[in-house]
Formats: C-alpha cells, structure tokens, sequence
C-alpha cells in the first residue's frame, strides 16, 4: 500500500469516527434528533441535517363509507394525497339520506335512545319518513319515553306524521296523559301543514270544556290565522264561554302571524249575541303583537251600549297588548275621570309588555298626572315590564311619592333588577325612614339588584334593623346572596 493509498484510508477513517460521534451527540434517548427550532443542536450549535422521510402512500375516501378512510385518492389534494397539515374530514356523512335513515334505525332500535341525536338526524333530513321509524317514534310517545318523542317530533319535516298521530288521538285505550302528549308532539311538528293540523284537532272538539281543554291548548299553540279562527269558532259556539280564559291561550302569539290579529278585529266587529263569549273574545285578543285593526277593535267596545263585563275586558284586553295606541286610550279614560276610569287605571298596571312609544307616553304621564291612582298603576306598569328607561323616575319617587307610589316604586326596581343598580342608594336611602311594609320592599328589592353593592347595602340594614318581621326579610335575601356567591 502507498503512502497515498495509507493517508487517504486513514482520512476516510477519522471522517467517519467524527461523522459518528457527531451523530450520537444530536441523538435523543428516544432515537430522534434533538434540534432546536433553527435546526441546529442546542448543546454544540452545530448545524443539524435532518432526513426527509419517504412519502407515505396516497391516502383518501374510502367511495363506500362516507366520512371515513380507505386507500382512493383524496380529490382536491396534489397527485391525490392529503396536503402536509390538514387531515382527512371524518364522521358521518349527513347529506346523504340514506345515511341518515340507517343511522335513525339504529339509534331508535337501542334500549335507551339518544334522543338528542335523533332529534338532530331527524332535523336533516328532508324526505318523507319510512313506515318502520313513523311507527317507532309513536311507540315511543305513547308507550316509552314521551319528552325524548316530542323532542323528535319537534325537528320532524315530514307531515304526514300528523294523520298519523291524529289516529292515535282516536285511540280509546290511551289515557289522558298520553293523549295530552300527543296533542303536544302535534302541536311541535315543523313540518306539519298548519290547516290539516288545526283542523283536524278542531274536528275532535266536543263542546266539553273539560274534555276539551287540552285541544285547545294545542291550537294555541300553532298560532297562526287558522288558530285565530278555530278559538274564536270554539268560544262562539260553546255552551260555557265564561270558562275560556288564559289557560286556553296562554301560548298564542299574534306576532307568529299578523293575520290571525286581524281574523279577530273582523270577529269582535261582527254581530256577536252572547256577551259572554263576545267578553272571552276580547281577552283572547289582548295578546302582545295585536294589529292596529285588533286595537281599533277592542277600543270600539269601550262604549257605553256594552255590558260592563265586555267593557272591563276590552279595557284590560287593551293594556295586555302593550301597544301604543291601545294605551293612549286607556290614559285617555282614566284622565277623564268618569264610572271606567279606575278600570282603566288598573287595566294599565296590569300589563307586563310595553312598546317603547307606550313606555315614553307612560313616563310623561307618570311626571305630570295628579293622580295618584294612575301613577301608582304606572309605575307597576314599568315595573311588570322591566322598564330600564324608567329608572331615574321611580328613583325619584322613592322620596317624592305618596307612600303607596314610594312603595310600588321600590317593588318595580326589583323587578327590573341588576339594570336598577343605580337607584342602591336611593333605596337604602329610604329604608331607614320606612314603616316595616316599606323597608321588606326595599330588602326585596335591593336583593333582586343583586351587584355587589346592593350585597352591602343588606348586611348593613341586617346589622341595623330590630323589627322581627323584615329580619326575617333580610335573612332570606342574605342567604340568596350566600347561596349565588359564597365567599
């Protein structure tokens, strides 16, 4: 061997032993490279060549399983594969409805279903339900779980469920329970057609309030126009209309249908023989969202060739809908003085909605009326409707009212709540000259405000009062405080 040949194998040699020994340096316990995030290793600073590893096979969709992974191309990706940083989409495929009735099928086939989840599957899907998961739902709302079967019912865009659930109405081996729960599943369907529906509830009336009761409920329900006219149809032709009240109506929303407000105006404008149902009438139309025609309406039954049970209830049905017409009116009567004034009064503490024009009229009247009667409604008035805009007045009736508007005014702050932090001090103010009645409504109502303040404001007239009666106030109001925020 040469001198050439010895010096060029000991060279290769040294080259690899530093070549190894570098290698072991920027080796983990693991067996990876420790680099640091400059590609260099941290303890030595020498620059750290990293290889590149071969590409993985091409990954994408398996065609036969939506949402999952099997070995075709990914379309969109570059030559097929999954770009580097993004993952494949996985999960059920729910724009597929054959997907969706498959999944449907074994949720409801499970002991206990996930209601939710059918509830969503059946949100999705557009077309019309096959036989076995009709049947299944209402196996499940007569026989099993009847909350989970509404919640269903209540996503289901198919409507020819409601024949369905309309036979099962027929039924005389339900119960009334059941059957009340079917009268709600029909009730909640989106994509049931509102006429068949109501109609085909109405046709099961019997003109037994008692019996009837829940049907009608359930009208109330739907809203709409049809309903409009099935309650008005029902009132008018009972035996008991003195018996139709807020139970029946509870639900219905003029302002889900304008038109159902104006069926009624046509109703209340016709001849109408009985008072009695021409009175339930016009309290099923003091709902929020009336018409102007609905309110012209009522108004017109203010007159004095009415009975006095149809004028009571026009003027209280007036202030129920909230509107700034409909109070007009009824300011305009209480300021006139005469036999319907207090009514009319009354009528207007007893709302709980005000349109923002009403609140503003309310507030004008409020300041400058003399009358104390109608001020004290107000102010209820405010109150009932969580009138924050009326904040600084019922503030400054805390010490300038009569001690009936000092008092209703402390109850309205209460129940507009945490938006009334402002008036804490106000309130505080006029607990220590209060009579025992005053200072349990500003305990109650300092205790519905609720800031930190008000939290203050009670351990301090706790640490001062002696009556018996309102310490038992203020230990209830602490230990609501306690209970919310314990320190």
């Amino acid at each position: 061997m040469t001198k050439t040949e010895r010096a060029l194998l000991l060279a290769t040699a040294g080259v690899l032993v530093v070549g190894a020994g570098a290698w072991l340096l920027v080796r983990k316990p693991g067996g990876r490279q420790a680099a640091g995030p400059d590609g260099t290793d941290p303890r030595s600073g020498a620059s750290v060549v990293i290889p590149t590893p071969a590409a993985p096979p091409e990954v994408g969709r398996d065609p036969s399983d939506p949402g999952r992974l099997g070995g075709t191309a990914a379309p969109g990706a570059s030559g097929g594969a999954v770009p580097p940083g993004l993952r494949m989409p996985s999960g059920d495929d729910l724009s597929d409805p054959a997907r969706v009735k498959s999944l449907l099928r074994a949720h409801l086939k499970e002991g206990n279903p996930r209601w939710d989840a059918i509830a969503q599957l059946l949100g999705v899907l557009s077309e019309p339900l096959d036989d076995d998961v009709k049947n299944a739902l209402l196996h499940a709302l007569v026989y099993g779980n009847a909350a989970g079967a509404v919640q269903a019912y209540e996503r289901v865009r198919d409507g020819t469920v409601v024949a369905d659930l309309l036979r099962v109405l027929d039924d005389p081996k339900i119960d009334a329970h059941d059957r009340n729960n079917v009268l709600v599943a029909l009730s909640s369907v989106p994509g049931a057609d509102l006429k068949e529906t109501v109609t085909g509830i109405e046709s099961r009336l019997t003109a037994d309030f008692e019996h009837d009761l829940p049907y009608l409920q359930a009208i109330s329900r739907m809203g709409g126009a049809e309903a409009a006219r099935a309650l008005a149809d029902a009132i008018l032709t009972s035996r008991e209309p003195a018996r139709f009240g807020l139970d029946v109506w509870r639900s219905f929303d003029f302002r889900k249908d304008p038109a159902a407000a104006d069926h009624l105006a046509s109703v209340l404008r016709g001849p109408v023989a009985d008072p009695k149902a021409l009175a339930a009438l016009a309290e099923l139309s003091g709902r929020p969202g009336a018409s102007p025609a609905l309110v012209e309406a009522l108004s017109s039954l203010d007159a004095d060739a009415q009975p006095q049970p149809v004028r009571v209830a026009a003027l209280g049905a007036l202030a129920r809908t909230g509107d700034e017409g409909a109070i007009e009116r009824l300011i305009a009567v209480a300021e006139k003085g005469a036999d319907y004034a207090s009514v009319a009064a009354a009528a207007i503490g007893d709302t709980t909605t005000l349109s923002v024009p009403a609140r503003t009229r309310l507030l004008e009247v409020a300041k400058a009326t003399r009358d104390d009667h109608l001020r004290e409604n107000i102010v209820e008035a405010f109150g009932a409707a969580r009138a924050v805009e009326a904040v600084p007045l019922l503030t400054e009736l805390l010490s300038t009212g009569s001690d009936l508007v000092r008092k209703q005014a402390a109850r309205a702050l209460g129940r507009i709540g945490p938006r009334a932090e402002s008036a804490v001090d106000a309130l505080l103010a006029s607990y220590g000259g209060g009579d025992e009645a005053m200072r349990q409504h500003v305990a109650l109502a300092v205790g519905a405000i609720g800031t930190p303040e008000a939290r203050k404001a009670v351990e301090q007239m706790r640490a001062s009062e002696r009556s018996e009666k309102v310490k038992r106030t203020l230990d209830g109001v602490y230990r609501q405080f306690t209970k919310n925020d314990p320190r």
